[in-house]
């Protein structure tokens, strides 16, 4: 937190826009600050994993209860990214329970988070909760040495939807017919734009990149960044919101195209040295879902400042790495 400060004071220096900088510091104190301590004294154990296993329960029941008691079961036009990304990560705290001890309660829990997400209608949570599943699918797999047993299942699965995609989407123009399927997230399945139609970031990518290179050494600054993006289009009154949706990209225009390198190189040794030093498979399971849940929903959308996922990731690598070296430590001293 004294780089926060220090790039804090760099980004006044540097001009930006002083009520940005205080809320979205105002932002990491409030939420990331909690979630980065709180992850610092995880420890995954039966009693862990059941609380994992209320969290994403409670996850799930707040949308049904805002779905159904708030909104009184309207189904039309429903879009909420917010609430999509909610329940993918109820969805990742699921997963744990839902392989390792595989009780048929989490797998009707596991269906209606899939629905329920559908039917908010953003396509990123879902999108990233298949590819969520099929991860630690795999990665299950192949600490029970199941994985050359699965694989060909994997194959047949992908052949058969290939082979009746057109069945597949008369399935989808069914839903539509009724009130499930009128979620944004289908109707661009049907439509074939789920992969093409980009919502402004192919506007906004180029423009990021550029500042990138215009300013490869020193960057924009701590958050000045979303000023450079709002004037550049044009959507001034939401400077908070004018992020890149990539974090590579705000990384890059906030810290220039050098630094910025070597930010992400640190961020991504932090990680694969983190993953290395956990030693059983429900440690490298619970720690896969939280670098699925923190890091693929910034590639395409939200910031790394205030995603309170991201600074989790940070906390419990951070306290690895820190026992880790506690242990080496105390067997030297022995």
């Amino acid at each position: 937190f004294c780089g926060f400060i220090i790039i804090w004071i760099y980004s006044y220096m540097r001009g930006g826009d002083n009520g940005a900088i205080s809320e979205v510091l105002i932002d990491i104190l409030q939420t990331c600050l909690l979630t980065w301590l709180a992850s610092r004294v995880i420890h995954v154990s039966e009693k862990f994993i059941l609380y994992l296993r209320i969290a994403a329960y409670i996850f799930i029941l707040r949308f049904l209860m805002d779905l159904f008691v708030f909104s009184r079961g309207s189904l039309e036009n429903v879009y909420s990214q917010y609430a999509g990304y909610q329940l993918y990560i109820g969805f990742t705290m699921l997963l744990v329970p839902l392989l390792l001890q595989k009780k048929w309660y989490d797998y009707i829990a596991a269906v209606v988070c899939v629905i329920l997400t559908l039917i908010t209608g953003a396509r990123g949570p879902f999108a990233f909760l298949v590819v969520s599943l099929i991860i630690c699918m795999l990665l299950v797999s192949n600490e029970k040495r199941k994985l050359v047993k699965i694989l060909p299942f994997i194959a047949i699965i992908a052949i058969v939807i290939i082979v009746y995609m057109k069945n597949i989407m008369s399935f989808f123009m069914g839903l539509v017919a009724t009130g499930i399927g009128s979620s944004r997230t289908i109707q661009i399945i049907i439509n074939g734009n789920f992969f093409t139609y980009l919502s402004g970031r192919q506007n906004m990518y180029p423009i990021a990149w550029d500042y990138i290179v215009k300013n490869p050494f020193l960057g924009l600054g701590f958050v000045n960044d979303r000023v450079y993006l709002a004037q550049a289009t044009g959507e001034i009154s939401s400077v908070i919101g004018s992020y890149a949706h990539n974090i590579f990209l705000e990384i890059g225009m906030q810290f220039g195209f050098v630094v910025g390198i070597i930010v992400i190189l640190l961020i991504i040794r932090l990680v694969i040295e983190t993953y290395k030093k956990q030693t059983t498979i429900e440690n490298r399971l619970f720690y896969t879902t939280l670098l699925c849940s923190s890091v693929l929903p910034l590639l395409v959308s939200g910031s790394y400042l205030s995603s309170p996922m991201f600074y989790a990731l940070l906390g419990y690598s951070f306290a690895s790495s820190q026992r880790a070296r506690n242990e080496i430590m105390l067997k030297g001293d022995l």
